[in-house]
């Protein structure tokens, strides 16, 4: 079984937050659905739990579905991720959800 990625992409000053098995091949999969180019920004290992906590933690940004207004601290986590660097996934988030 292929492991699970949270992901991360952009289309028109949003950023979607989501989960799949192969990130590259969903990106692909939403821009047919969606008149404007997305762009992957970057990945981490993770399941649907961790989706749940990753947008919970961002709730102040949210827009709609999975898409979030762009905020320095979501951008900052983001970076992280696509760096390589370490990221805090708050407790909290992931107890409530």
């Amino acid at each position: 079984m292929n492991p699970q990625y949270v992901y991360f992409a952009t289309a028109c000053d949003k950023i979607k937050i989501g989960c799949s098995r192969r990130p590259h091949d969903r990106i692909w999969q939403v821009s047919e659905w969606i008149p404007f180019p997305i762009k992957l920004l970057a990945t981490m290992p993770g399941g649907y739990d961790v989706e749940t906590a990753i947008h919970s933690m961002f709730d102040a940004d949210w827009s709609h579905g999975e898409w979030f207004n762009p905020s320095p601290r979501l951008g900052a986590f983001i970076d992280d991720v696509a760096n390589g660097r370490p990221v805090t996934i708050e407790v909290e988030a992931l107890a409530t959800h």
